[in-house]
């Protein structure tokens, strides 16, 4: 951040509020600093934050001049409000605001010029937002005129959008020039491609546009009407029937998004009224095709949809009396049993044997869906049996039926009978598959033999057309053949790796961990241009699990602009909600949690269309249902809200749902039933029998067991970190004697399977559990502290980034709790401490009390070096005293705002001893003497309308906004509970302040230019620590909180989760019934008389 933007007054500066000048330009100082942390900053003018809004506008529009920096600042900056745009569309009307004060002012200079003219010629990103968010009139609006005022040739994004006029409006709905499009489909000159892009595009952008949960008669007239749409430009450009032809993938996007079903309307009616556009261009048979093709993109995305898909035509056949062969081919049966494969594998077989008329023979692909079902339920003497009967009947598998047995003999590990079926399929000259390869290689890692493993991934390579494996070696090796694959791609035109093979491998840099493993992935994928939507969702989830926040926040923006269907992909949007909901978590400042708390609301109201007040977890529960989605990770967010309300019998009814609507279950919601189980078998007081049985269930699923009951669907190396949890929450609640055997053969079991380089997550899980079973001994801590002060080095060292580091939240946290048992255990030479305070002025933040004792320690040790008292401010200066002049901040914000509310009382009531005398609790705190004393400092500040916003919502201060525009009185005691100014982050404890202060005295009192050089090096810190302000508020809260406990006795509860809360109940409990009641209303100022209380008071809150 700017120097600008870190600094910090400790008087109130009034033009912070609502009654600031808007009409004076701000400083060159003030609009540099608005260029640190862009997004965050575009976001919060976007929503809030008024004052800074329009100090950059006022700066655009009266700015003399501009530096060749500053314009490329303010185009930048232009640029990123773009990407924004592309998610936050209410920000079109500050777009406006910016070009109008750009554009509509008075020229002073030559650089304005250059200004207006570099924004012009950066305009096609925007335009294409337009394009995407139906936005024609807003580039009639800003750009069309700029381009006829400074004559500058049109390029092909504005031919583009003059073409479609692409238009959403809430009255006329979505609308589009239907003659320009058409023009441009019925041009000779134009190519075929382009054409097919243009379609793709207009009803890709129309469909999303006019998609909600809350579906309206005239949004499905809209839909139907983009249909008839498609299918008559689609007549135009291509052959005759070209969704015949299975081959033909033009269209997919649409094709998905035609078949998702809109809002609740009923499936069949939806069909039925598609096959009847369809027959206005085409004859009744192919019009069922068009389903067939609808069928087929589902497959992935839909899979039970693509199966009802199948029993509408099949219905269709009855009820509209036509002949079976004109409704149902060959590709249905066998795009519904694919569909069978992925969300109920046990309607596969009755499928196929009830539809034997359009079974595709020994060359087609049902026959391996059937290998597959038999694999996938490990009917194994189903499976050899098929397999041999291919033979019998003189059909000699192909390709694909050797790779499923192979597979399944992988799964067995038959090794030689995997080995004579390869060198079979040899004999024969099939080509190889991915499938074969993949089990044969993992049976000769199984065997030990690297050097086959090495020449069968090389003979691959040279005849296949999709190698999608590769091998988890060393990082260098595994980047190695990356490059050497993506430029045998290049060369030959081959696809080798494909987006979740580049996912794989940021998963695997997130465990090692190791962020200049993603940067050297992520040049590779630029180099080669191998952007996907797997890619950059593997990106932005290892950029947040290594806590880059800012960087897979950025990144988001860039994946959605890159998506075949621009902010259309949801796998990005989950990425970024993950993103932004571990960001709110880790805020370290107000600011940036707010700007998350916005993205979540955003993102979760746009995807999900929940415009309610909902929880979101119900909200995704609720839009899951009627989509009818069966993805695990839409219940493990149900799950994970009924285990944070204790509701361990509704978990289990979950599960049950789940296991009903065979939906694939894994570790993931595996460890929230074994909560729920745990829970109730320590109600009942059964041993935990059932949950023992439960734990070695689970782990028999993932083949830690040495029965065969494994499921070959559940992937170990994906679920582990679930699954380690899992067991270790076992053993937190049983306790050692019951769980040691388990635990230690579950380490066993993992070391054997994923050998002794573990992710650095597992290791601390596991070492977790080791303490939990074996307590912690001297030795077993010191080897697991030297370790991992091994990887926080290589961490620092391999940094790829020039400014301090950020590391991962987990490593700080464990590197944090075994440094404090290491400083209590051990004597560590002058060596260790000095890398020590070098390790904690390298980016690694430790939690509060971590650093209380740390830094103790340090302050302890003056006596062997004085120096140790400079490093220990200059670690308070960069990552604890921000936390303390926060909350002081926050409180004097809060104590004006108090002020200003004790007067409006006092000014309506009258009766002002009472009312101090009512208030006391509060006004200790807030430090009010007496009515004088309010009105004293109230009298120079000329605030008269309760600190509004432009907006008008109340006390719209920096550190804790109000947020609305009237307060009744159980919001104002809400508001005013001293427990919401505590800190929120990271902070100088009271006691290490104590200490410093003291040390600080003894070591500098005959040293007054020592004293000065600290001041000055350490300002923040010094200036604090040294007056009065490091004093207050612990008195404060001191004196507080002692009034709340002698009330509301804590007992056993956890103070950091029930403070505020207790402090709520007290505060209401004495004075919610007070006659001295707080209420403003929407339209008060300070003089408008209050609205006393009534029968009608709840009505006006």
């Amino acid at each position: 951040m700017s120097s600008t933007s870190s600094k910090y007054s400790f008087t109130i500066p009034y033009r912070s509020y609502a009654t600031f000048d808007y009409t004076r330009a701000p400083s060159k100082e003030l609009v540099a600093s608005f260029f640190d942390h862009q997004y965050v900053k575009i976001n919060n003018w976007i929503f809030k934050d008024d004052q800074y809004r329009q100090s950059f506008l006022n700066y655009l529009r009266n700015q003399s001049s501009f530096s060749k920096d500053e314009i490329k600042e303010v185009v930048e900056l232009h640029g990123r409000l773009v990407e924004v745009l592309n998610e936050l569309q209410i920000g079109f009307q500050f777009l406006e605001k910016m070009w109008d004060a750009i554009f509509n002012r008075v020229v002073t200079d030559e650089s304005v010029t250059a200004l207006q003219k570099a924004i012009i010629e950066e305009r096609d990103p925007l335009t294409n937002v337009l394009i995407r968010s139906a936005r024609y009139d807003l580039y009639k609006k800003i750009i069309t005129p700029r381009l006829n005022h400074s004559q500058m040739s049109i390029n092909k994004s504005d031919e583009l959008i003059e073409i479609i006029q692409l238009q959403s409006d809430k009255n006329a709905g979505i609308t589009f020039n239907s003659k320009n499009i058409e023009n441009y489909l019925l041009n000779e000159n134009k190519n075929l491609i382009s054409k097919q892009q243009l379609i793709t595009l207009i009803i890709c952008t129309s469909l999303k546009l006019n998609r909600g949960l809350q579906y309206t008669e005239r949004d499905y007239t809209t839909q139907l009407y983009l249909i008839e749409n498609f299918m008559a430009w689609t007549k135009m450009i291509e052959n005759n029937e070209w969704f015949c032809n299975p081959d033909a993938t033009q269209y997919d996007e649409v094709l998905k998004l035609i078949g998702i079903p809109p809002g609740d309307y009923r499936i069949e009616k939806y069909l039925q009224d598609i096959l009847k556009l369809v027959e206005q261009e085409y004859q009744t048979k192919n019009s069922y095709i068009f389903i067939t093709s609808i069928m087929r993109t589902l497959v992935d995305k839909a899979p039970h949809l693509t199966y009802k898909y199948f029993y509408f035509k099949d219905a269709q056949i009855r009820q509209r009396s036509l002949n079976r062969s004109n409704v149902l081919i060959q590709d249905d049966l066998t795009y519904t049993m694919q569909a069978c494969l992925k969300f109920d594998s046990q309607k596969l077989f009755d499928l196929y044997k009830n539809n034997q008329d359009l079974h595709d023979g020994d060359e087609g692909g049902q026959e391996s869906l059937i290998l597959e079902l038999s694999k996938v339920t490990k009917d194994w003497n189903a499976l050899q049996k098929n397999f041999e009967n291919m033979y019998g009947r003189g059909n000699l598998p192909l390709t694909v039926h050797y790779g499923i047995a192979m597979q399944a003999l992988n799964t067995l590990r038959a090794d030689e009978e995997l080995g004579r079926l390869y060198d079979q399929l040899q004999k024969r000259g099939l080509h190889l598959n991915s499938t074969v390869m993949d089990a044969l290689i993992r049976s000769k890692i199984r065997l030990l033999d690297q050097t086959k493993v090495i020449e069968l991934f090389e003979v691959y390579a040279k005849m296949s057309s999709q190698v999608k494996q590769i091998l988890r070696v060393e990082t260098s090796v595994v980047l190695d053949y990356l490059k050497q694959y993506l430029q045998r791609e290049k060369e030959t035109g081959r696809i080798f790796i494909d987006g979740s093979t580049f996912q794989k491998v940021m998963q695997y840099a997130v465990g090692i961990p190791s962020l200049k493993t993603i940067e050297a992935t992520k040049a590779l994928v630029e180099e080669y241009g191998k952007q996907s939507t797997e890619y950059y969702a593997g990106l932005i989830s290892a950029y947040s699990n290594l806590d880059q926040f800012e960087r897979a926040d950025n990144m988001a923006y860039e994946a959605h602009r890159k998506s075949k269907i621009p902010f259309g992909e949801i796998q990005i949007w989950a990425s970024q909600l993950k993103n932004n909901m571990r960001w709110k978590l880790r805020s370290p400042d107000t600011i940036t949690s707010q700007y998350n708390e916005i993205k979540i609301n955003f993102i979760t109201k746009m995807n999900l269309h929940n415009h309610g007040k909902l929880k979101q977890e119900l909200t995704i529960f609720r839009r899951s249902k009627i989509l009818q989605l069966r993805d695990e990770r839409i219940y493990t967010t149900r799950l994970d809200f009924w285990r944070r309300k204790f509701e361990w019998h509704e978990i289990l009814k979950e599960f049950d749902e789940m296991n009903g609507k065979n939906i694939l279950i894994t570790a993931r919601t595996y460890r929230f039933v074994l909560a729920a189980v745990l829970n109730l078998d320590a109600k009942s007081g059964s041993n935990f029998d059932n949950s023992t049985d439960m734990l070695k269930q689970v782990l028999r699923f993932y083949g830690l067991s040495s029965d065969s009951t494994k499921n070959d669907r559940l992937s170990l190396e994906d679920d582990i970190l679930y699954l380690a949890r899992m067991v270790i929450d076992f053993v937190d609640i049983v306790g050692p004697e019951q769980s040691s055997s388990l635990y230690l053969n579950f380490v066993k079991q993992i070391y054997d399977k994923l050998g002794k380089n573990l992710d650095f997550r597992l290791s601390l899980i596991l070492y977790e559990g080791l303490v939990k079973i074996f307590n912690e001994d001297k030795i077993t801590m010191t080897k697991e502290f030297h370790r991992l002060r091994e990887l926080v080095d290589s961490y620092i060292k391999d940094y790829p980034f020039k400014e301090v580091p950020i590391f991962p939240y987990r490593v700080t946290r464990y590197y944090g709790d075994m440094l404090v048992s290491w400083l209590k255990s051990h004597t560590p030479t002058r060596a260790d401490e000095l890398k020590i305070l070098r390790v904690l002025q390298s980016g690694v933040k430790l939690e509060t009390d971590q650093y209380t004792s740390v830094l103790k320690y340090f302050l302890e040790k003056l006596d062997d070096d004085e120096d140790y008292l400079d490093q220990v401010l200059k670690i308070m200066e960069d990552n604890l005293i921000h936390g303390n002049l926060d909350e002081y901040r926050s409180y004097l914000e809060k104590q004006l705002c108090y002020k200003i509310c004790l007067k409006y009382l006092m000014d309506n009531y009258g009766d002002e001893d009472a009312i101090f005398t009512s208030y006391q609790i509060l006004n200790n705190f807030y430090d009010i003497n007496g009515p004088d004393q309010v009105r004293e400092n109230l009298k120079s500040t000329n605030i008269t309308n309760f600190l509004r916003s432009s907006s008008g919502r109340l006390f719209n201060i920096k550190t804790n906004p109000y947020g609305f525009k009237s307060m009744s009185h159980h919001k104002f005691l809400d508001y005013f509970n001293p427990e919401h100014i505590a800190q929120k982050g990271l902070f100088a404890s009271n006691d290490l302040i104590l200490l410093l202060r003291i040390q600080i005295l003894k070591y500098c009192q005959n040293d007054k230019d020592k004293l000065r050089t600290y001041f000055k090096k350490h300002p923040k810190t010094m200036k604090f620590v040294m007056t009065e302000k490091s004093t207050i508020l612990p008195s404060k809260f001191k004196g507080f909180r002692s009034i709340i406990d002698d009330i509301s006795p804590l007992g056993n509860l956890n103070w950091k989760q029930n403070r505020i809360a207790r402090a709520s109940r007290v505060l209401k409990s004495l004075l919610l019934d007070t006659k001295y009641q707080m209420f403003i209303t929407a339209d008060a100022n300070q003089s408008t008389p209050m609205l006393t209380k009534s029968p009608k008071h709840d009505f006006y809150e």
